[in-house]
């Protein structure tokens, strides 16, 4: 047997009745930015009011369900999430036989607040004939009075609206998780069709072609692409590939980054090195032997060390002149001095 709580109480955590709006979060802010499509890839924060329910399972038990309350002012990805889970609480006790998911409309009475209580009250908790047919055909008549239920609150113009954004690329993620970005595209692709009694998902080589990697970020997209994503027609495929394709970029991440840390650090020591080796190296020139005498002497001492001789003539308070010879022989004249005194002569 099973059994809905048996009072018409609603409860915060199964505790007092909430007020309206009162009791509830209602997100409106987040709710305003997304009026125009319903599901993100980020998905929706569930809010923390929820009702009991109790279940008989098939030996016999009696099992306590808590079930997430919905109302106007929340983000209306919420309400998919009350009756994805409303459906899986019908398979998971058999509901769906002797017309015993009427208890799963009543719940829905219970949990619902605001206009869509309303609503929910007009299309589906008046439904009649509910044992008709077999356990496929109860489940079937309930899944569509919840997708009339949706058109009605939601708008016919949301399945539009929600299917435009996901082929226009609109659906934003954060972070690299390029996998959980694909599953949740396809879990998007299947939520649609509880949006309307007339809506209908992408197909396989829709998703494929166009929906997936319009949304994915550009490098993914460009991976994804040439590695064949277009091509697949598998979901656990798909799903794969977005999970390599994860994998590369991170790599390549941290090629990248490795690459910059020794270029920066190549930098750093270069110009440490210009300011603070500059000294040291200049006495090691100079304390080298003299190659032009075989070693007998340091560099510095060398006589024909300019810098030696420019320190020995600045002591002397005279001025050494350096050898010119070469480039005055280049312009066809010689100079010569002779005892202080200085002449010259044409070679012409």
């Amino acid at each position: 047997m099973t059994k809905n709580e048996n009072s018409n109480e609603r409860s915060h955590c199964g505790h007092g009745k909430p007020k309206s709006n009162g009791g509830k979060s209602s997100n409106k802010s987040t709710t305003n930015s997304q009026s125009k499509f319903i599901f993100n890839i980020k998905k929706a924060k569930r809010n923390d009011h929820q009702i009991k329910a109790t279940f008989e399972d098939s030996e016999g038990n009696q099992i306590k369900e808590l079930i997430h309350t919905f109302a106007d002012g929340d983000q209306k990805e919420l309400l998919i999430y009350f009756e994805k889970q409303l459906l899986k609480l019908g398979n998971r006790y058999n509901l769906f036989t002797e017309g015993k998911w009427k208890v799963l409309c009543q719940i829905g009475g219970r949990a619902l607040e605001g206009r869509c209580e309303e609503i929910w009250e007009s299309q589906v908790e008046s439904l009649r004939g509910h044992n008709t047919g077999n356990s496929a055909a109860q489940r079937d008549k309930f899944k569509k009075a919840i997708q009339k239920f949706n058109k009605k609150y939601l708008g016919s113009a949301t399945i539009v609206h929600q299917k435009d954004a996901m082929e226009n690329g609109q659906l934003r993620y954060e972070g690299t998780d390029h996998e959980k970005t694909v599953e949740r595209l396809f879990q998007i692709n299947e939520d649609i069709e509880l949006l309307s009694d007339d809506a209908e998902p992408f197909t396989m080589r829709e998703m494929v072609r166009k929906i997936i990697p319009q949304n994915l970020k550009p490098a993914a997209k460009l991976k994804y692409l040439d590695k064949g994503g277009a091509k697949l027609r598998e979901k656990d495929e798909v799903i794969e590939l977005a999970r390599e394709i994860s994998e590369i970029l991170d790599a390549e991440y941290e090629v990248e980054q490795a690459r910059k840390q020794k270029q920066n650090n190549r930098s750093n020591h270069n110009h440490n090195g210009s300011q603070g080796n500059s000294q040291p190296a200049k006495e090691k020139r100079d304390n080298a032997p003299c190659r032009k005498h075989d070693g007998k002497h340091k560099w510095k001492d060398c006589p024909d060390n300019w810098s030696n001789k420019d320190r020995n003539s600045a002591a002397q308070g005279t001025t050494t002149p350096r050898n010119n010879n070469k480039s005055r022989s280049n312009r066809g004249e010689v100079t010569t001095t002779e005892s202080g005194n200085s002449s010259s002569h044409s070679c012409s």
